[in-house]
């Protein structure tokens, strides 16, 4: 007579699960660190592709980086009312890449761990490598179908790259002030760079850069302090309350709910993952000679050069809106935040 068989016990099956439990726990946060590493990777990959894509156009342009003002002068590609410096926004500068074929494909100005659903590549099919804007529209049309281009067989870029939520295209030379005015939607652009205004726009190239000044990174959140004072260290700083500092997207894409973390790239090629907004490589000048760290997305040294306020520390923003480089612009780096530079 066969003795019966024997199944689990109630405790046996408990003890099991509780093993796959447990080694389940064990073993997701490693994959999880596995994949956000990976991300992080790939990111960085995108921002040196980027930096690259600068050095080619630097080589062909006398040591600068892409200024479409400068490129753009018989205005062919815009019409800017209030002045040249209009153009210069983050959107027209990578759009500048794109066109010229310098940057592999539009793609890569969007981090793979991107977390903002309204951020995303530019269909290849939207953008226009031959003649940007649509050559049927009439005059008035095209004021109010922004954006377009003036004269679409000379055209240098597509404005329709958009590289903030808040792009400002510029109208035809009529428009009474030249921005769109738009309140927020669709970008394709999750990196910020050095702003093309003051100290920095003589560095905006291979020439006068060095080794320690950062030129592109991850977008970070917007801080409270630190207008005019150097905050020297991370704990000095506090975020913002609500959507543009405590809550924004940008602090999830390589960190937490309250630490920025992501990749700088720093003029010579060289790139370095960053955990909170100060970053000792990038230094600044007090006042009173002393020398200080700098928080990478806040402008907080300042020198007077004539009338112009002349920013010397390193501030990295996504620029909706370029600055008229020949007014005093105090002003111009605590503008409304849909006016001048992109924080979420």
């Amino acid at each position: 007579m066969n003795p019966p068989a024997r199944g689990f016990t109630l405790v046996e099956l408990l003890v099991v699960v509780s093993i796959i439990a447990l080694l389940i726990g064990l073993i997701l946060p490693a994959l999880s660190g596995a994949r956000d590493e990976a991300l992080r990777a790939r990111c960085l990959t995108n921002k040196r592709g980027i930096h690259q894509g600068l050095v080619a156009w630097a080589q062909n342009n006398d040591g600068a980086y892409p200024l479409p003002s400068a490129v753009d002068r018989a205005d062919a590609t815009e019409v800017a009312p209030q002045g040249a410096w209009q153009k210069d926004r983050t959107g027209n500068v990578w759009s500048l890449l794109i066109f010229n074929r310098v940057v592999a494909e539009p793609a890569v100005f969007v981090s793979p761990a991107e977390i903002n659903p309204d951020v995303m590549p530019i269909d290849e099919q939207a953008y226009d490598y031959v003649r940007p804007g649509d050559p049927l529209l009439t005059s008035d049309q095209r004021r109010f179908n922004a954006p377009n281009t003036n004269r679409p067989r000379g055209a240098v870029y597509d404005p329709s790259f958009k590289g903030t939520p808040y792009d400002a295209p510029l109208m035809g030379a009529s428009d009474a002030d030249g921005l769109a005015g738009t309140t927020g939607g669709v970008c394709n652009n999750s990196y910020a760079h050095a702003p093309l205004i003051g100290a920095y726009a003589k560095k905006w190239g291979t020439i006068n850069s060095s080794a320690n000044d950062a030129v592109l990174s991850n977008r970070g959140p917007e801080y409270a302090n630190g207008s005019t004072v150097p905050r020297e260290n991370a704990d000095d700083w506090r975020l913002t309350r609500g959507q543009f500092g405590t809550e924004s997207l940008s602090l999830l894409v390589h960190g937490g709910p309250e630490r920025w973390v992501g990749n700088v790239v720093f003029n010579d090629g060289h790139a370095k993952r960053q955990s909170g907004p100060v970053l000792a490589a990038a230094t600044l000048r007090g006042t009173n000679g002393d020398v200080y760290v700098d928080n990478i997305f806040a402008s907080e040294g300042r020198r007077v050069e004539g009338n112009v306020l002349s920013r010397t520390d390193a501030y990295l923003r996504p620029w909706a809106v370029g600055f008229d480089t020949t007014q005093n612009i105090g002003r111009a780096f605590t503008v409304a935040r849909d006016e001048a530079f992109w924080v979420d």
